[in-house]
């Protein structure tokens, strides 16, 4: 027989329930369920694989379309987003403190500070809870990590805040977790994919 709340365990994995929703399948999970339990741990799986799947390519002459809107319309002074201070003449000044963090994968969240369309590559923050695991994947371009604070396991290496990871164009980061959590600047491109077998 299959649970009434299959579908609300899925839909947990994307942070995507009502609050009331929410708190009704953290009640039915803590009595257990072991059909919610494996719903939740095949969708993020799927997240997981999402999240690293190559973006599409934008319409034809929407680029165009964009920009000349942007260009036109005034920018309003002293209109900024939560969390930047300055975005003007080419200067951009983020206080990540003042951003939310948004669910990235299970386990793990992102602060995104800057993307950059014309090379592909976003600059983010990462915090991981504790035994957070980000899946093993492929670097079509370099990527460089810092740890700002706590410990994470990468390609064998116990890093702690402060250490820095530079992986080379076509590399591959075996799979990475974080023991006590941990919060990662990174500079990564957009194409990164998992590898096959994970």
């Amino acid at each position: 027989m299959t649970c009434s709340l299959r579908d609300l365990a899925a839909a947990s994995v994307l942070a995507s329930l009502h609050p009331t929703e929410q708190l009704a399948l953290e009640a039915h999970l803590a009595k257990g369920c072991p059909e919610c339990e494996g719903e939740i741990r095949t969708a993020g799986e799927l997240a997981v694989e999402l999240a690293f799947v190559v973006e599409a390519a934008p319409p034809e002459g929407l680029r165009e379309k964009l920009l000349s809107k942007v260009t036109h319309e005034p920018r309003r002074p002293g209109v900024l987003l939560p969390g930047v201070l300055l975005d003007d003449k080419g200067i951009l000044i983020k206080r990540p403190d003042e951003m939310a963090w948004k669910p990235f994968i299970p386990g793990v969240d992102r602060k995104l500070l800057h993307t950059d369309g014309d090379r592909r590559y976003r600059s983010y923050l990462l915090s991981f809870e504790p035994g957070a695991k980000l899946f093993k994947h492929r670097h079509p371009e370099v990527e460089e990590i810092l740890v700002i604070s706590g410990d994470v396991h990468v390609s064998g290496m116990h890093m702690k805040a402060g250490d820095y990871c530079r992986a080379s164009a076509d590399s591959i980061h075996e799979e990475s977790w974080s023991d006590a959590g941990c919060v990662l600047f990174v500079v990564a491109s957009m194409d990164n994919h998992l590898v096959n077998g994970v």
